[in-house]
């Protein structure tokens, strides 16, 4: 995912703790070789991207990825154009969904929830995997976390 702090972002990501899918925010300042390199890496199946922010378009820089590795089986675009191969984000709120539709059996606390990339500054950004528990453990244990000088 791909996107800029916006309500769409939390959405998605309280949608995949509840499926049990693998959330992977990308910031919304990298650009081509770094989304290319996380894409492939991450092996990821879903892509959520805006038209546009900032005066730069992710449709264009996603378009041309095409060319050297394989994008997602589904790219979502929260935007107000149409696109021939990517799904609007709207067009999922649409859609009319079950509560009896199948969800996981349980999502285990040491599942993974998250991959956190680094800013890549020298090479690479570099992926950290974190489950439901190293996310939630600021929660439980935030005083912790305090800095004393």
């Amino acid at each position: 995912m791909q996107l800029p702090n916006w309500t769409e972002t939390v959405i998605i990501y309280l949608a995949c703790t509840r499926i049990g899918a693998i959330y992977n925010p990308i910031p919304a300042t990298a650009r081509y070789q770094e989304v290319k390199y996380i894409l492939t890496l991450c092996e990821s199946k879903v892509f959520f991207v805006p038209e546009s922010f900032r005066n730069f378009n992710y449709i264009a820089m996603t378009e041309a990825m095409e060319n050297e590795i394989e994008l997602p089986n589904v790219v979502i675009v929260k935007g107000h154009k149409a696109y021939q191969s990517f799904i609007p984000y709207e067009a999922l709120l649409s859609e009319k969904h079950s509560e009896s539709e199948e969800l996981p059996e349980s999502v285990n606390a040491d599942d993974p929830l998250v991959v956190l990339f680094t800013s890549g500054t020298e090479s690479n950004p570099k992926g950290v995997v974190h489950t439901h528990n190293t996310v939630l453990y600021g929660t439980y244990h935030g005083e912790n976390f305090r800095c004393h000088t």
